[in-house]
């Protein structure tokens, strides 16, 4: 009796769902579900909140989908009292109940008069997914093609689905989690369209299948590849997915043209973003910024009871390097010391200009050992680097102060930098060129 019946869960919930509706399908993957609601339609549709919440993408879709003529409302299996205009909420009592009621729906339900209406609707939901991300202001270019690559997935239920770019011959390439290509199908399609290979940084692919599975998968499929400019789609459907090739290739563009535009406005505003956080001069992080991350870190250090170090240090007699060079070789030294200490850091380690030629580093979960280790390696090799700035060949030294805060329930924002900043004070009055640590 509740054949006609998807139920869209949490793993965990399967053995529940099955004891109330043993007849209907259950699914725990939000592409699988996507596709038996894609070739099933007119089917009852119920989907666990846990799996809402797991699932953010999943919600707005099928309501799309509900709201359609001839197609049930979406069931919500739901503890708490919602009510909601856009679907029915129930509780797992009366589940089956609410089903049973459901399949009036389908009585006058022609599925000729609805062939299209999946592509359809996904299409609009689409752009109104895409405009979503603009509204959020993403300032992090690896989640916005998360997001990308999550909703052109729950869009075109591909076999395979990456999403890159090649900015100065180097080639970033998004892959979805729910790909059943391997990486090297991948490349290869790359290749044959001429794109850049030799410096590729692949993301988001924690699931990669082995080549052999993918050549098996792949026989008589077809594969869609657009490339305009720089950005870059790879899909791949099986044959039996698309009715009317025509049809998806209009898809294909309008989604591609509508995920350029988002790219391009969230990459101002990521620009915009980075201007905001830089020092203009080095294209290190700046104090404002710097002071910010280091109120989080110190939180989080609190919460997680982990240490904390923080490092200063500044050029020796920078003065007179301004003064027998001149200020423009004086910013080329500022410029080129930050190229060569950035080379030194762990990605977790935040470095930052915070005065003329005094510098902050972050190194969070960091003990005394690791700071001192750190220090002392940026030290001695600033001390034993030549720096060529214009024609000028260059030596100097710089003295740091290191504080690593053990006891971090007693440290706040004041205190560690002016401990830190002593530290440093000490190691010039010491003669220089050396690092001085503490530990509070």
């Amino acid at each position: 009796m509740l054949k006609n019946c998807i139920i869209i869960c949490k793993k965990s919930e399967n053995k529940l769902f099955k004891t109330l509706c043993p007849d209907s399908v259950i699914k725990n993957s939000l592409l699988t579900a996507f596709r038996y609601v894609f070739i099933n339609p007119g089917i009852i549709v119920v989907v666990s909140e846990s799996f809402v919440q797991a699932n953010s993408l999943v919600l707005p879709p099928l309501i799309r989908l509900s709201k359609l003529n001839n197609i049930p409302p979406l069931i919500m299996v739901s503890q708490k009292n919602y009510t909601f205009s856009d679907f029915i909420v129930t509780n797992v009592t009366n589940l089956k109940e609410t089903i049973l009621h459901m399949e009036a729906y389908l009585k006058n339900y022609d599925p000729k008069n609805s062939s299209n209406i999946f592509n359809d609707f996904l299409l609009l939901n689409s752009f109104e997914m895409l405009n979503q991300i603009l509204r959020e202001k993403q300032t992090d270019k690896s989640n916005i093609y998360k997001k990308c690559t999550e909703l052109m997935e729950v869009t075109l239920l591909p076999a395979g689905l990456a999403i890159g770019e090649t900015i100065n011959n180097e080639t970033t390439l998004f892959i979805s989690q729910n790909s059943f290509v391997d990486i090297q199908t991948f490349k290869n399609i790359l290749s044959s369209n001429k794109i850049p290979t030799e410096n590729l940084t692949i993301q988001n692919n924690e699931k990669s299948k082995a080549h052999e599975y993918t050549k098996a998968y792949l026989k008589n499929k077809q594969i869609y590849f657009i490339k305009n400019n720089d950005f870059f789609l790879i899909t791949i459907f099986s044959k039996e997915q698309i009715k009317d090739e025509t049809y998806m290739t209009n898809l294909l563009n309008k989604l591609f043209e509508k995920i350029e535009e988002v790219i391009y406005i969230s990459s101002t505003t990521i620009r915009e973003h980075s201007i905001s956080i830089t020092d203009y001069l080095t294209g290190i992080y700046n104090r404002r910024f710097f002071d910010e991350i280091l109120n989080k870190e110190l939180i989080l250090s609190k919460r997680k009871k982990m240490p904390l170090s923080l490092l200063l240090f500044d050029i020796d007699f920078f003065k007179r390097i301004n003064d027998t060079y001149g200020h423009t070789v004086g910013d080329g030294v500022l410029t080129s010391l930050c190229k060569l200490v950035a080379k030194l850091l762990r990605k977790s380690d935040i470095f930052a200009r915070i005065g003329g030629e005094e510098f902050a580093i972050l190194l969070p979960d960091t003990d005394e050992k690791g700071g001192y280790y750190l220090a002392e390696k940026i030290r001695t090799t600033v001390e034993n680097e030549t720096f060529i700035i214009d024609e000028y060949r260059i030596n100097f030294t710089i003295s740091i102060g290191l504080l690593t805060g053990i006891n971090v329930d007693k440290l706040d924002y004041n205190t560690i930098y002016k401990l830190t900043d002593d530290a440093l004070y000490e190691a010039k009055k010491r003669g220089r060129n050396r690092t001085i640590n503490k530990v509070f």
